[in-house]
């Protein structure tokens, strides 16, 4: 549409031809087959129409070969200009309530006061601040799309920061200052004093967490241990009391067959 308006106003001569004439390009539709290309048209002065529409006729050849140099697109369709009736019964119907209101040698004596420009208002951000004024409250966000509850899965996932940060899960010496191949406590700087922990090499750095790691597998195992005798000392009980009722209900049999017997 802006090659369009670009030729027409400025197009070897076609823009002397249409000076004065009081019109303008409103839309530009493509047919469903790409074999027409419709360009809707309006005018102020309702006299001037007809003209307008043969003179537009005879452009739409020129038109065409400009946007086929401009490669816009592949192959530009067959251009046909169309009066946009829906405007023009837009302007036709403001210039009947003009003359109703005022007559058609109307001249305002205090033209200003036509002019709604100044009724507008001067900052767009107050006018949108007016609006949004208007609107009611938004109701509260949903955390439970597709029946998942985010907010319950983040906070689970604070705590569970939180209690990898706990203390007792820090070394109680603090972080230590790992040292380079070749460097040594004295050569740190005065940013060596601010840090925690005394100062170690990479080499004890990675047997003391050896150390720990082994000391921590130690200390589950022994857990582990533990729980297995507590359940091998449940198993036992259970079995002794499982034997005691066998035996107490063979006694009770072996009494009755020899009672059976003796009568």
């Amino acid at each position: 549409m802006s090659h369009i308006t670009d030729f027409l106003s400025s197009g070897k001569d076609v823009s002397e031809q249409m000076l004065g004439k009081g019109f303008e390009i409103s839309n530009v539709k493509v047919s469903p087959d790409f074999q027409i290309l419709y360009i809707f048209w309006t005018a102020t002065e309702e006299q001037l129409d007809n003209g307008i529409q043969e003179l537009l006729d005879t452009f739409a050849a020129p038109i065409r070969d400009q946007l086929s140099q401009l490669r816009v697109v592949g192959n530009v369709p067959k251009i046909i200009f169309v009066k946009d009736k829906y405007r023009s019964k837009l302007a036709d119907i403001n210039n009947i309530l003009n003359k109703a209101d005022y007559g058609e040698d109307f001249q305002p004596k205090y033209p200003s006061l036509l002019n709604t420009d100044h009724m507008k208002l001067s900052n767009p951000e107050s006018a949108e601040k007016m609006a949004l004024e208007d609107l009611n409250e938004m109701p509260p966000m949903r955390n439970d799309v597709f029946n998942v509850d985010h907010k319950r899965i983040m906070e689970d996932i604070e705590k569970a920061v939180q209690k990898s940060k706990a203390l007792h899960r820090t070394t109680e010496a603090g972080s230590p200052i790992i040292l380079g191949v070749g460097e040594t406590a004295t050569s740190q700087g005065p940013e060596s004093e601010n840090q925690e922990g005394p100062p170690v090499s990479f080499v004890e750095y990675m047997k003391s967490q050896k150390i720990l790691r082994t000391k921590l597998r130690k200390e589950k195992l022994a857990e582990l241990i533990e729980l297995e005798g507590q359940l091998t000392d449940k198993l036992a009980s259970r079995i002794d009391e499982d034997k005691f009722e066998e035996d107490y209900f063979d006694e009770d049999s072996d009494s009755d067959d020899e009672f059976e017997y003796r009568r």
